[in-house]
């Protein structure tokens, strides 16, 4: 019985259908579903990013491909799409200028950079503290894309005008 148990799943595993060619629209969708929409009320753009060159501990062919997605002449995602779920913002300005003029936490989404069944993207967050970060998706044999991984690319700390201020012990108030 556990031999022909096994050869039905050997032959299921064999007949299972091959997925199509990755696309950087499969991986948006998930994206943006699983990672922007949860974030709450951000301000979203997109932009062909490097993550200021920092190569974190990536999968090589990962890397490549984000690399490529992501050349000096790589326009930022479209979006347009998604404009019911996100607040999206395509006036150019930097994501600085626009937390400014929003008054909200700013998103900037890469290009996504995609090899085989593995894709990579840079989320810069520009909010109390900034940072930005990889994000490593893997495509499931059922062809769902899911968050696979998380690689710190940078950060910076807020500035002393950017900080609220403080009450102190004695009740009195510290603003750098």
């Amino acid at each position: 019985m556990n031999r022909h148990l096994l050869i039905v799943v050997v032959l299921l595993a064999g007949c299972a259908p091959e997925l199509p060619p990755a696309r950087e629209q499969d991986v948006l969708d998930a994206l943006v579903r699983q990672v922007v929409v949860p974030m709450g009320n951000v301000a979203t753009v997109s932009r062909a990013s490097d993550c200021r060159r920092t190569k974190a501990a990536v999968p090589p062919e990962a890397w490549v491909a984000f690399l490529a997605a992501n050349g000096s002449d790589a326009a930022g995602l479209d979006l347009a799409a998604y404009s019911r779920k996100l607040l999206l913002d395509d006036s150019g300005a930097s994501p600085g200028v626009i937390r400014v003029r929003r008054r909200l936490p700013v998103v900037a989404l890469s290009r996504i950079g995609i090899a085989g069944d593995d894709a990579l993207m840079c989320i810069e967050v520009f909010g109390a503290e900034d940072r930005g970060y990889y994000l490593q998706f893997h495509r499931e044999r059922t062809g769902r894309w899911t968050p696979r991984a998380e690689f710190a690319a940078w950060s910076e700390a807020p500035e002393a005008w950017e900080l609220a201020p403080e009450e102190l012990p004695d009740g009195g108030v510290y603003e750098q």
